[in-house]
């Protein structure tokens, strides 16, 4: 594993160096940009599940006298086993040249495989082309051919297609808009989705958003035809100055995909979730909090809750924090409590570190024993340069689930896994 992460580091620094040479190429060319490399590790000793993913992206900016270009690209590759086996090895996930102010004017065009902002979950390959109608105003369309669902490469049996509208201005921020795809020319996927973002006073906020698919006749099994609202999401936030906030959110989704060529079982059944955050501080330094969330199962009418209560201290000897919790879970068919502890320091202003530690115990309906896991976590983030950036993530953890049958799994198993992120700015 360490081998092979310092080639993956090696590799992506040597990236960063080559794309620092752009803009002395670029000759009189304003551009500026950012190149990061990823790698991500996980091993358990348990089975041959074993991931190991490496993630490479290039954003360049370029200023010119009327119209301004930015490329986004970025790729993934993988090494050992993949969640699909169907995805090839490497990836392309963002392949685009966005061209802004086209021509002095306030047209924004971008081609190539990409993500559309105003409408999530929506990606093409093709064309976007936003129109904005003053500062704080605009609409959009777009259209193309649409990556394979299941191996996410090229393939011109997708068409997709769909418009948008938004508004952003200062405390209020809304979008709306409508998504469809075909695949070899009858209707694939169609929803609507919309947005609202609003901050009354510097003290409250509100966010909500709202996606209604659109079921269609095929493959795709259960649930009747027409449209169902498949996500939504609300959002409170209210501030008492440092002093105190409170936080509630209430989400109905029914975790499914309505997409006619994706041939699965399909649970119609609306699943809710009630949180309730809040937190107070006792010292400039110093506060408690306090959380508790409460989910309903539309499959089977279970409910389970998590309420947990904490304690964070900033500023001790300087440069040190320290963060405690507890939690209680009663889960739908699962009770048990967990237990966090994390050290922290601030070193400088360009080092910060943090190790943490949690314990879990609990336990199934029917189960003749607990299952507990410990896991030890380490992170750190170091400002190296001004355009050198590097952080690190560190997962160890141990568990022991003795209901299960030993001969075809262990009862106890440990797994490991590594996450650095390494990036430059020029």
């Amino acid at each position: 594993m360490v081998t092979d992460m310092k080639k993956k580091l090696t590799s992506g620094f040597l990236a960063a160096l080559f794309a620092a040479t752009v803009p002395s190429a670029a000759g009189a060319m304003d551009i500026k940009g950012r190149v990061s490399e990823s790698v991500f590790m996980q091993n358990d000793d348990a089975s041959n599940q074993t991931y190991n993913f490496t993630r490479t992206r290039l954003y360049l900016n370029g200023l010119g006298e009327e119209t301004d270009f930015h490329f986004d690209g970025q790729y993934r590759t993988k090494a050992g086993k993949d969640y699909n086996n169907g995805i090839e090895n490497t990836r392309i996930d963002l392949l685009n040249v966005d061209m802004r102010h086209l021509a002095g004017t306030n047209t924004r065009l971008a081609v190539g495989r990409q993500y559309i902002d105003p409408m999530p979950g929506a990606k093409v390959d093709g064309l976007n082309a936003d129109f904005a109608l003053g500062e704080n105003a605009g609409t959009g369309l777009f259209g193309g051919t649409k990556a394979d669902p299941l191996r996410d490469y090229f393939t011109s049996d997708y068409t997709t297609y769909g418009l948008y509208a938004y508004l952003r201005q200062k405390g209020f921020s809304t979008s709306m808009g409508v998504a469809a795809s075909q695949h070899k020319g009858a209707e694939d996927e169609m929803y609507l989705y919309g947005s609202l973002a609003w901050s009354p006073s510097d003290s409250m906020s509100i966010y909500s958003s709202l996606r209604v698919d659109n079921k269609v006749t095929g493959n795709a099994s259960g649930g009747k035809e027409g449209p169902d609202i498949t996500n939504l999401f609300l959002n409170l936030n209210y501030r008492w100055g440092w002093t105190a906030r409170i936080n509630a959110t209430y989400s109905q989704y029914r975790a499914i995909w309505l997409q006619d060529t994706m041939s699965y079982g399909i649970d119609h059944n609306i699943n809710r979730s009630y949180g309730l955050y809040g937190d107070y501080s006792v010292t400039r330094s110093g506060k408690v909090y306090a959380d508790i969330n409460y989910a309903t199962r539309g499959n089977d009418g279970k409910d389970g809750s998590i309420m947990g209560v904490g304690y964070r201290q900033n500023e001790m000897l300087n440069v040190l924090y320290g963060n405690v919790a507890y939690r209680l879970v009663n889960y739908y068919t699962n009770k048990g409590w967990q237990g966090f502890a994390a050290l922290g320091a601030d070193v400088r202003e360009n080092i910060s570190a943090e190790l943490n530690a949690t314990y879990m115990t609990s336990q199934q309906d029917n189960a003749t024993g607990d299952m507990t896991q410990m896991i030890y976590g380490a992170t750190v983030n170091y400002i190296i340069t001004k355009r050198i950036f590097l952080y690190g993530a560190l997962e160890y953890s141990d568990q022991n689930i003795p209901t299960l049958n030993a001969v075809k799994y262990p009862s106890s198993y440990k797994t490991s896994s590594v996450f650095v992120n390494l990036d430059y700015r020029f």
